[in-house]
């Protein structure tokens, strides 16, 4: 119906979701533009930001993210960390403050049988979103009350914009994450990474979805759960910049949904 609309000329109807788009287009960008600017300033050569966009009939969310790809090597690790963190990082500023706007535009409903505590509603149809630390502590704190919340669509946007850097942040091969962790651990980042496998290989018993993004992890990296080695890996990061990374892992453990669409 949507579509039917729009090429009969109403493209008013391109203006009902602008408040979803918009932000999670933003919170993408920005996060590339990270990678982009740190990997500048290494003399590194990125490609422009490439979106990957998904049929809203395989998915409420319309975009599988977005990338960027390098085309010179990585001389060190840390290299290597400074530029895997600069993007999560820099995206996470932006979903957090998207959220916060979404929260304060939602509301909460009287709790019915089967509803979630986070839903949105898509199609007519109630999806019922899983929980990371963050988004059930600003909920609570921004809408206190004990009933389900009906998700606003800045707020839908700030959930997908923080499940998507707990996505990049998981340390396999070359997600973010498997770049910031091996610039921290060097080679010990391949039995960490075996050790996500296995874990998110538990958590498809609950959610078909993981099977989904731990193959997209898989296709990422070639096949490969382990980083490659960069150009002189002997050379690690220094202290200073260690923060970088724990950053990272902190905001992995706060953003990361173990069940992201409840059934």
């Amino acid at each position: 119906q949507f579509l039917v609309g729009a090429f009969r000329g109403d493209w008013k109807l391109f203006l009902t979701g602008w408040s979803f788009a918009l932000p999670l287009l933003g919170i993408l960008l920005v996060h590339e533009l990270g990678h982009f600017v740190a990997a500048r300033r290494y003399a590194i050569d990125p490609t422009p930001p490439f979106f990957l966009p998904i049929p809203p009939t395989l998915s409420p969310i319309g975009s599988l993210g977005a990338f960027i790809r390098l085309r010179s090597p990585v001389l060190d690790r840390r290299q290597l960390t400074d530029v895997g963190a600069a993007g999560p990082l820099a995206g996470f500023g932006i979903a957090l403050v998207v959220l916060v706007w979404g929260y304060l535009t939602s509301e909460r409903i009287p709790l019915v049988p089967d509803l979630s505590p986070s839903y949105v509603v898509f199609a007519g149809q109630p999806i019922l979103l899983g929980e990371s630390l963050l988004t059930r502590a600003l909920r609570d704190w921004l809408l206190p009350g004990q009933t389900a919340v009906h998700l606003s669509l800045p707020a839908f946007a700030g959930w997908v914009g923080c499940f998507i850097t707990g996505l990049n942040l998981l340390p396999l091969s070359q997600l973010d994450g498997g770049h910031i962790l091996y610039g921290l651990a060097g080679r010990r980042q391949g039995p960490i990474a075996l050790l996500t496998v296995a874990g998110l290989l538990y958590l498809s018993r609950y959610s078909w979805s993981w099977l989904v993004w731990l193959g997209m992890a898989f296709i990422v990296g070639g096949g490969r759960w382990s980083h490659p080695s960069v150009i002189a890996p002997e050379r690690g990061i220094p202290a200073t910049r260690r923060w970088l990374a724990w950053g990272c892992v902190a905001v992995f453990v706060v953003t990361f949904v173990p069940i992201p669409f409840l059934s």
